[in-house]
């Protein structure tokens, strides 16, 4: 195994951005989601006083661009390491590194978008005086 591309960061094995990289695209999509669930909950008080649903709907675009900003690293991270294939263990585990945190991203996203929905459709504020 080549030690000095590994800690060169352009080298084959990335250095320690390229890593960096792998690990907030595993936890960039589930903080997001857990972000939008705990601010939704705390926010439906303060949206039935003032019947306006636009700091809910902040904090759901916030945390969509934190899912898709993980989502990014991680579909940048596989696309180099298809690129630079090679013998190394190292390269495979960063490729199933990339593909799973692209897949935990997308998956976030998703659930961010399905408990977004129902402010679409529904009242919070019904019955709630």
């Amino acid at each position: 195994m080549n030690v000095q591309a590994e800690q060169r960061p352009g080298g084959r094995g990335g250095g320690r951005r390229a890593e960096a990289a792998l690990w907030a695209s595993w936890a960039l999509g589930p903080l997001g989601w857990a972000l939008h669930e705990s601010a939704s909950y705390a926010l439906v008080t303060w949206n039935c006083g003032t019947v306006s649903y636009a700091a809910f709907h902040a904090v759901t675009v916030a945390a969509l661009a934190l899912a898709a900003a993980g989502g990014w690293l991680g579909w940048r991270a596989l696309r180099r390491r298809r690129q630079a294939e090679g013998p190394e263990p190292r390269t495979g585990r960063q490729r199933f590194m990339a593909g799973v945190g692209l897949g935990i991203c997308v998956f976030s996203f998703a659930g961010i978008v399905v408990e977004s929905l129902p402010t679409l459709v529904l009242d919070a504020c019904e019955g709630a005086t």
